[in-house]
């Protein structure tokens, strides 16, 4: 039996505020005010909704010239247990391998240098560096050569679909094995970092295991697995916008990285 879950569409409205009425009635089950928190009831395109025989009705709560799109949504019965590929481009590919369950594989080769010797933590000094369009702040605290912490706070991507702003903290660990090198983050949640803004959120990150498999001294394979908490709903427009946002992170760090010679 497939978990339902809510998939949106987007199309263009008129200005102000309107009542809209949709032919079909959609049975909303609770789960759907999880994704619109209290915090985001601001939002100019918050829905209310009612449930009756002939239509169900969403309404705008604010007059509004600038939003340029009304959120329908629909509900599916979709299987979430088979994978899928959500994005895959130039050897970029973002799966989701179970509800809640992604992961990002790519490779990154380099004839001129040993790449193990600069997989460390600076490497993630080296994605906010290169990605100062999607991150805002960043800082790591390196404990030793095998431990740290790090945050990073997002710029407010999706400000106009209503969702909060986030930030990563998380503890590091660097484990080295045998052709491989494995960073296992887990998130830190008993302390916020400092000069976050108020409103930002913690991203609801479970757990998050990066493996960068030694294939030749001079050829990498990054493989990243990420889990979020299962309490959350993560709407698809979100996981094919988190794709592309992700392959243009890790793009950049890829061709840095491919371009350096010694």
């Amino acid at each position: 039996m497939g978990i339902p879950f809510l998939d949106i569409y987007f199309c263009p409205f008129l200005k102000s505020q309107k009542t809209f009425h949709f032919s079909k009635t959609l049975n909303f089950p609770s789960y759907v005010g999880t994704i619109f928190s209290q915090k985001n009831q601001n939002s100019p395109f918050f829905p209310t909704y009612s449930r009756g025989s002939s239509a169900s009705v969403f309404k705008l709560k604010n007059n509004i010239y600038y939003l340029s799109y009304l959120c329908i949504f629909k509900l599916y019965n979709k299987s979430m247990t088979d994978p899928v590929v959500l994005y895959s481009k130039e050897g970029f590919i973002f799966t989701r391998n179970e509800k809640n369950n992604y992961s990002l594989s790519f490779s990154i080769q380099n004839n001129s240098i040993v790449l193990s010797k600069i997989i460390d933590f600076n490497l993630i000094k080296l994605i906010y560096d290169l990605n100062n369009d999607v991150y805002e702040k960043y800082d790591m605290n390196i404990i030793n050569e095998n431990e740290a912490t790090a945050n990073l706070l997002m710029k407010h991507l999706f400000k106009d679909l209503g969702l909060p702003q986030h930030f990563c903290y998380v503890h590091i660990n660097k484990i080295v094995e045998e052709n491989n090198i494995k960073f296992i983050s887990q998130t830190i949640k008993h302390e916020i970092p400092e000069r976050m803004p108020t409103n930002a959120e913690l991203m609801p990150i479970k757990n998050m295991v990066c493996n960068c498999r030694i294939i030749t001294p001079h050829q990498m394979e990054f493989i990243c697995k990420i889990q979020f908490e299962n309490s959350i709903l993560i709407p698809e427009v979100i996981e094919k916008l988190a794709g592309l946002i992700l392959r243009k992170i890790f793009n950049r760090v890829k061709q840095f990285i491919e371009n350096i010679r010694i």
